[in-house]
């Protein structure tokens, strides 16, 4: 008999399922849905496991699902996703380095986490070959309580998976005709747009290039607008947004077309910001289409909106298509808006296939301890904290949250910092590491690190003086990914080989090479406060060619003005670099030593 998987969606409003049985052409077998009580589910948290479980009983009944063993999909607002470069080390010692340097990452407290990873490809940088990983970790404070839940129903978790990687496996990309005249499938832009999330997920034939989410209600407050604004339920409130015309809704549909174009041109601006975003990164691909999913997707004219403001081809996603459709009492040409609903449960389900890249964010930390040739490697390793982007603190980050986390990762840097100088003096047996080699890749590591902390402080200091409160904070290193610059060390030595000298540390004068970048939400009193603001950035030594792409003014509940919100996006110059110790750039003239004089008197002793 052949596999079958079932993926398990639990959203904010209803839980959703979908069993594939695996083969040459997929088949969907079993569908369903049923809604939630509201505030059982509260921004990706189960509020009340109760009503989830009772929720979950009904599914499996009325669907008719057999199966008890489940892939379920942790919220995105619950998980972290993002890209990581590591050294071209063998898949089996993978996870166990990531785990070792997790908190490097992501800003949680390892002990306290639950992550998973999927190798990507190897690309090569000025530093050798270096390898992409796919790393998503969550809090087991949002693990635990989900699977619980499920047990709760009778259910069995057979491995809790992130959104991206099941938008990526649910849509069959087109055929697209590329400029050398060669054939190949295309790049999407999958967006799926929900109450209160949004989640833009790059793929190519079922691979995950990059994600993004953002924490946007646009949506939901829209729904309640309607709701307040006319007088009627939420339930008609959300089928008049959608235009989805009733008897009861008709004469309403024509007075909130004003009231949505706003919210419809806000999550165009989004999607844009989000694909620009990942189309400025080295090694990006052209996106070649967008495809909307998820209950917010059906807002009237929003695929225009996009395409629009894109300049993108934007359709509706069918996850149905390439697949055999087999559900007893549905016919597929009635599962047109049912499709909007299910795709990340298929794409969940997609993930027992066999030849499916696997996750599971059920697996702890691996505390097996690593030798100190490794421990070296790893620290060269670190230098790249994060190849498509390093995010400190989520959007809906105030400014106390943002203290919080800039303490954590301050504190996780100086460990690092300890670590490596521990490598720095330590003693290396035979057969593994010469000094001059241990003493290369440290170096090495110092100079591919781009000061994070001291990076958003120092932005902070700027900020606040005028006014000015930063929201989010996400940054980009352009290090170790094929653009080093000369503020990086100019020889790590492959420590396989016997290198008797490494070569010298060569540092840029402060301000001559851009190193990374960062982006972030914030809000400002006033239009001239923003100005006074780029005009500080721009003096900065650490920051250069800031811009804001949007900015917009905000309105209180009385609809006086109350401010702006705006989006910013600058360069890190080298001043952000963590210092080398014993840089000769920076070091006293009076105490200078050459390089190569020092490691040679270093090899010659005992």
């Amino acid at each position: 008999m052949s596999k079958r998987s079932i993926g398990l969606d639990i959203g904010t409003n209803a839980v959703r399922a979908a069993e594939i049985r695996h083969g040459d052409t997929p088949t969907v077998t079993r569908l369903g849905q049923v809604a939630l009580a509201n505030g059982a589910v509260v921004d990706g948290e189960i509020v009340e496991p109760g009503d989830v479980a009772n929720a979950l009983r009904s599914l499996w009944k009325d669907a008719g699902f057999e199966g008890k063993s489940v892939r379920v999909g942790i919220a995105p607002s619950r998980a972290i996703v993002r890209t990581i470069e590591m050294p071209d080390i063998p898949d089996n010692e993978l996870r166990q380095v990531v785990g070792y340097e997790l908190s490097d990452h992501v800003p949680l407290e390892p002990s306290e986490t639950t992550f998973g990873i999927v190798p990507l490809d190897k690309i090569d940088t000025s530093n050798g070959v270096r390898r992409r990983v796919l790393l998503a970790a969550a809090p087991l404070s949002a693990v635990n309580p989900m699977v619980e839940t499920i047990k709760m129903a009778g259910l069995k978790v057979e491995a809790v998976d992130v959104g991206p990687l099941a938008l990526s496996r649910a849509f069959r990309p087109a055929l697209m005709m590329r400029a050398d005249g060669t054939q190949g499938p295309s790049v999407d832009a999958i967006v799926s747009i929900g109450g209160e999330t949004l989640l833009a997920t790059i793929a190519e034939a079922g691979a995950m290039l990059f994600s993004r989410k953002a924490i946007s209600q646009a949506g939901s407050q829209l729904t309640s607008r309607i709701q307040d604004q006319m007088s009627i339920t939420a339930e008609l409130a959300e089928i008049t947004k959608r235009r989805v015309v009733t008897n009861e809704s008709r004469h309403l549909v024509a007075s909130v077309n004003t009231m949505t174009m706003s919210v419809i041109e806000e999550i165009a601006l989004e999607i844009q910001e989000s694909i620009d975003y990942y189309v400025s990164q080295l090694n990006s691909r052209p996106v070649d289409r967008v495809l909307l999913t998820g209950g917010g997707s059906l807002l009237p004219g929003l695929d225009r909106a996009i395409a629009d403001c894109t300049g993108y081809p934007t359709f509706f996603g069918d996850p149905f298509e390439g697949f055999d459709f087999q559900v007893p009492g549905l016919e597929l040409e009635d599962c047109s808006v049912v499709a909007t609903f299910v795709a990340s449960a298929i794409g969940y389900a997609l993930g027992g296939a066999s030849g499916s890249v696997p996750m599971d964010l059920q697996q702890r930390i691996d505390k097996q301890s690593l030798g100190k040739k490794k421990l070296a490697v790893i620290a060269l390793g670190v230098a790249s904290v994060a190849g498509l982007g390093y995010t400190y603190m989520g959007a809906r980050s105030d400014v106390a949250a943002a203290t919080d986390a800039n303490a954590t990762v301050v504190e996780e840097t100086q460990k690092v910092a300890t670590q490596i100088e521990k490598l720095r003096t330590a003693s290396v047996a035979a057969g593994t590491l010469s000094k001059s080699q241990m003493r290369s890749l440290v170096d090495a590591a110092y100079g591919l690190r781009i000061d994070w902390p001291a990076s958003y402080v120092g932005l902070d200091a700027l900020s606040t003086p005028l006014g000015i409160s930063i929201d989010s904070f996400s940054g980009l290193s352009s290090l170790g990914s094929g653009d080093a610059p000369a503020a990086a060390s100019a020889a790590a030595a492959d420590p396989g080989t016997a290198a008797a000298t490494p070569a010298p540390v060569v540092t840029a004068a402060p301000g001559s090479v851009m190193v990374g970048s960062v982006s972030f939400d914030g809000n400002a009193p006033t239009l001239d406060s923003i100005a006074e603001w780029i005009r500080a950035i721009e003096n900065d030594p650490r920051y250069a060619d800031v811009s804001t792409p949007s900015v917009s003014e905000k309105v209180a509940a009385d609809k006086t003005p109350d401010g702006y919100t705006f989006s910013a996006q600058m360069f890190l110059t080298d001043a952000t670099l963590i210092p080398i110790p014993g840089d000769p750039a920076k070091a006293d003239p009076a105490t200078t030593v050459d390089p190569a004089a020092d490691a040679a008197a270093q090899e010659a002793q005992p």
